[in-house]
């Protein structure tokens, strides 16, 4: 099962989140590509609207106001799980 997102740094300029998990794991997730790519995403372009990103579901998925929404499993297999299935071995502090 995958852990829950309990907090989390954001970082504007770079278009990036620091993603901090149950069990003590961080990983950073790059939005940038995504945000340039997706229409949904599009909006997280603007500084304050990308920094207004909250947990939700209980630390199942991040939600910014737009209504653009980003699940954990995804992000924990973008950033954490590598396609064996073995965790990273760089944690991010």
């Amino acid at each position: 099962m995958v852990p829950r997102i309990r907090s989390l740094d954001v970082f504007p300029d770079s278009h990036s989140i620091v993603l901090h998990w149950e069990g003590g794991i961080s990983s950073v997730k790059d939005m940038f590509d995504l945000i340039a790519s997706r229409k949904i995403f599009a909006p997280l372009a603007e500084g304050a609207e990308f920094e207004a990103v909250r947990i939700a579901e209980d630390g199942r998925a991040l939600e910014w106001p737009s209504g653009a929404d980003y699940c954990a499993d995804a992000l924990w297999l973008e950033t954490v799980k590598h396609a064996d299935g073995s965790e990273q071995e760089r944690q991010y502090a």
